[in-house]
């Protein structure tokens, strides 16, 4: 299981968790959930930013393992994090991808930024493994992107594509082996009603303004839209009969019906390619014009939609899935992901304020504990395909600049009492009060 420690990183002071397959972060603001959220997500994506040595055609000054080091690492790091540079000194870093396996972060002599790529299984402190995935990069960037190389025959030509095919899955399997990771890695921003209120063409003027998290999401969002432009039960039908891995239907249905009870209509773009709400085939509202809720979740919906409907695994963070949502709409949010984390053996990290989101996620791990014992009984009250086994779930509670694991190992439940802390305290002072006026 892959673990992350942060000492003296921003609002973190100290923290060492477990990273499961549903991870949930709660605290005030400016508690540090983010941090982690993208720190988190940083050190999963480096994996994505080694594979594109694969297709980056631009020439590398030095060899392939200093290139990654300085020019992704650092680099990325310093744009992500650069509103702690000033404030963040002697910090620590380090995210285990397996038990033996690390890349360490942290500040040096005069302030500079050290990585160290570790693998300590029998390997000392450099990791010999991780040299040897760059040279391999490096034969294959010698032998498939060299102008000297001239095919002439069109036979040699398919089978210098079909060798070149087959050492970039050997390559990247050896590169997601390395990260302990093979699905996609994405990251929902909290200021997503960005893509509502923005035209696409204001999203291109403006992409530099954006911070890299949101124009990568902006980025990934427009390869998406042009999917959702006719009916998604058309879409379903469409898919089906045009692949072999076709989408498990009662998770697709259940998947339409939490769509529905949020947004409380369809997305979809019309012919003009405005996005819209519609309520039926002729009537629709602007999503422009949509409540903020729904111009909120409209994205967190349709992308899981789209991943579950081509069965895509993913590593999914989303911050502040509640945001101008309903406690009912919370809900459906909710079981929309975890149809993802079950359907799809995905990942999701949910940083969240709401109590809802975590008493909704509470039933589901309690309908996974009983309904072991008690199937039948139990799935009639919710879907098999909504229960969650409690071993998948990380719950933490960030405050004083460290994390309180919020998991009960007798229960296998979240806490109770942290579920509505607040909600506790507004109710002692209402009776406090109604104490005194009936004094």
């Amino acid at each position: 299981m892959q673990r992350i420690i942060i000492e003296n990183f921003g609002p973190i002071q100290h923290l060492d968790l477990e990273i499961k397959d549903l991870s949930l972060f709660i605290g005030e603001q400016a508690t540090g959930k983010s941090t982690v959220a993208k720190l988190i997500y940083f050190f999963k994506s480096l994996r994505d930013e080694l594979e594109l040595y694969l297709y980056d055609r631009t020439p590398i000054a030095d060899n392939l393992i200093e290139d990654f080091v300085y020019n992704k690492i650092h680099a990325t790091f310093n744009v992500m994090f650069s509103a702690f540079k000033p404030n963040t000194q002697n910090f620590n870093i380090i995210f285990k991808y397996t038990d033996t396996r690390f890349i360490q972060v942290q500040t040096r002599i005069q302030n500079t930024l050290g990585v160290s790529i570790v693998n300590t299984e029998g390997e000392g402190q450099d990791s010999t493994e991780m040299k040897e995935i760059c040279r391999d990069i490096e034969k294959f960037r010698d032998q498939y992107f060299s102008k000297e190389t001239v095919l002439v025959d069109s036979s040699e030509k398919q089978k210098n594509k079909f060798d070149q095919l087959l050492d970039l899955q050997r390559i990247k399997k050896r590169i997601d082996d390395f990260f302990s990771y093979d699905g996609e890695i994405l990251f929902t921003p909290a200021n997503r009603s960005l893509l509502a209120i923005f035209p696409d063409h204001l999203q291109a003027i403006y992409s530099n303004d954006f911070d890299s998290l949101t124009a990568a999401f902006l980025r990934r969002i427009a390869t998406l839209k042009p999917a959702l432009n006719q009916p998604l039960k058309e879409l379903i039908k469409e898919l089906s009969f045009s692949k072999k891995n076709i989408p498990n239907q009662k998770v697709i249905q259940l998947s339409l019906e939490k769509i529905e009870l949020v947004l409380k209509g369809e997305y979809r773009i019309g012919n003009s390619g405005e996005e819209r709400i519609y309520f039926d085939e002729k009537s629709y509202i602007k999503l422009s014009m949509a409540s903020s809720g729904q111009q909120e979740a409209v994205w967190i919906l349709m992308q899981i939609f789209l991943l579950l409907l081509n069965r895509e695994k993913v590593f999914l963070v989303i911050e502040e899935p509640e945001a101008h949502l309903s406690p009912e709409a919370q809900k459906s949010v909710v079981e929309l992901i975890t149809l993802l984390l079950k359907e799809n053996g995905s990942q999701v990290l949910i940083t969240t304020h709401s109590p809802y989101i975590l008493t909704a996620f509470n039933n589901l791990i309690y309908a996974g504990n009983v309904g072991k014992e008690h199937p039948e009984e139990v799935g009639k009250i919710i879907p098999p395909q909504l229960w969650i086994d409690s071993e998948q779930v990380g719950a933490y509670k960030l405050r004083a600049g460290t994390s309180e694991d919020l998991m009960d190992r007798e229960t296998k439940l979240i806490r109770a009492e942290e579920l509505d802390s607040v909600s506790q305290s507004i109710n002692q002072a209402f009776d406090a009060i109604l104490n005194l006026e009936l004094q």
